[in-house]
């Protein structure tokens, strides 16, 4: 029992680092050899680029913050390895709102059969993207990949190169192709949408006036001088029906006319009846109808053989009174508008269109009006006429639209938002998100795949609402930038070193 009590430290400190030693036991052989301890290289990442087939791996495998080591294998066409080559990394992060872009260069050194080695801290965790540019001779070429802090391996975004004497052009560089892989465009943002070519509608506001149903106005004019009396309108606005009385009138002309009749069927009594006399009787009662007595009272004078007094004057249509210009009593004179009638049921709507938009606007087309007065609700009406003239001073000119009125909720001299709505088939369209105004040019983010984004000058057509049309520069079903398209605009500019930014029309 006592060489047993003698022996347990011994055999825990044993047993101690027996465990150690298979926990261990890469970095042990990796020290024992000389080797770096940080664990095996990551699977390679190829891309092909000028030509030449860069493969590149990381280690740690996930890498971390610190203490990273990125190994570089170039090789040519045939598959050869390729020794003497210059090789630069770079890691990079564009900005993203307000913290700036964060960028690093350094050169990575031969480790032989074509590998190219370099070790290299990280600013921050994150996504990353790796730039591997080779030169050797009259080839160059450059291949991107994306390194995820925590995620294993790396992801190719895609290579470009060639050859000439000073070395080959960077075609991304020179139009100006930023590449954002998929994990950093949802950490800034970046949403795209496609090309789409659907049924467009434009829609054209414009400020608009109610107003009054010109072709159903009546005046009420006499064609004798008299005095009023028994006045039944007493007030603007008041409804009336046709063939209401609105007043009483005395004309001393208008007596001596019927006067005139009555002597003129009095003579052609006294010569025996029908026949003789008829062609006075018929002129008198012409001159009655013609200053405005009606069959009906032309037909009481005769009956009576009395002449009337006062006569009673019919509201010749049904309306509303919009204008008075009598009171009780009052002297007037033939020819003197005394009231104006107007029919409600159905208003005009009249809209000042822009000189620009006014082609568009046809007789037929649909409009939906909308009043402050009734915020709750539009209405929807059809164009009636489009007036064949211009306001010289505002560059407008006037449309109408008719509009129902049973309810009477649409008053006249209301003030009205116009929205005429303009089919225009079927046309190539993007949301107006996606458009970048750069001076008298617009331009558009467009995604190329594999986290490759390009600038794209495009024309742009009509516009409704949140869509707009593209006549040239973009086709169906390419995906274009949404949203964070500023971002990648600005480090558009930066990186391209071709004219695309610098070019004007």
């Amino acid at each position: 029992m006592t060489w047993l009590r003698k022996q347990r430290v011994p055999l825990v400190i044993g047993g101690v680092l027996v465990l150690l030693a298979l926990v261990f036991h890469a970095r042990l052989i990796a020290w024992f050899r000389g080797e770096r301890s940080g664990g095996a290289f990551s699977a390679p990442a190829a891309a092909t680029a000028g030509g030449w087939t860069i493969a590149a791996s990381v280690e740690p495998d996930p890498p971390q913050q610190k203490g990273n080591r990125v190994r570089v294998a170039l090789s040519d066409a045939a598959g050869k390895p390729v020794d003497g080559a210059k090789v630069a990394i770079t890691y990079d992060m564009p900005a993203m709102g307000s913290m700036p872009e964060m960028k690093s260069s350094f050169d990575a050194k031969p480790a032989g059969a074509g590998a190219y080695e370099a070790g290299f801290d990280l600013p921050m965790a994150g996504s990353w993207t790796i730039i591997a540019n080779a030169s050797a001779g009259a080839t160059s070429a450059t291949a991107h990949f994306t390194l995820t802090v925590g995620t294993k391996g790396l992801t190719v975004l895609g290579g470009e190169g060639g050859g000439s004497g000073s070395g080959a052009s960077n075609t991304d560089e020179q139009s100006g192709v930023v590449h954002v892989d998929e994990a950093r465009q949802q950490a800034i943002g970046v949403r795209t949408e496609k090309v789409t070519k659907a049924p467009l509608t434009l829609d054209i506001r414009a400020v608009g006036k109610l107003t009054y149903d010109e072709t159903r106005l009546t005046d009420v004019v006499l064609k004798v001088s008299g005095y009023v009396s028994n006045l039944r309108v007493t007030a603007m606005g008041q409804p009336v029906k046709k063939g209401e009385t609105l007043f009483l009138i005395y004309s001393p002309e208008l007596f001596a006319a019927q006067q005139d009749y009555l002597l003129a069927r009095s003579s052609r009594d006294a010569l025996g009846g029908a026949g003789r006399g008829d062609e006075l009787v018929r002129a008198a009662e012409t001159k009655l109808a013609l200053l405005g007595l009606t069959a009906d009272q032309i037909a009481v004078v005769g009956k009576t053989a009395k002449p009337i007094e006062k006569l009673a004057f019919a509201a010749p249509a049904s309306g509303y009174v919009i204008e008075k210009n009598v009171v009780e009593g009052a002297s007037i004179k033939a020819g003197d508008r005394v009231l104006r009638l107007a029919a409600l049921d159905k208003v005009w709507v009249e809209a000042d269109v822009f000189e620009a938009d006014l082609g568009r606007i046809a007789k037929g087309q649909t409009a939906t009006i909308a009043l402050s007065y009734i915020p709750d609700r539009t209405f929807d009406g059809k164009v009636t006429f489009v007036y064949p003239y211009l306001d010289p001073s505002a560059r407008t000119g006037r449309v109408r639209i008719e509009l129902p009125n049973s309810g009477l909720e649409l008053k006249p001299d209301m003030y009205a938002n116009v929205t005429f709505h303009v089919a225009l088939g079927d046309r190539l369209q993007i949301p107006t998100s996606a458009i970048l105004f750069t001076g008298p040019r617009r331009v558009v983010i467009v995604d190329l795949g594999g986290g490759r984004l390009a600038p794209r000058e495009v024309k742009i057509g009509a516009q409704s609402g949140d869509r707009a049309e593209v006549t040239s520069g973009l086709s169906e079903g390419e995906a274009v930038v949404t949203a964070g398209n500023f971002l990648i605009a600005a480090e558009s500019r930066i990186r391209a070193s071709g004219t695309f930014w610098k070019e004007t029309p």
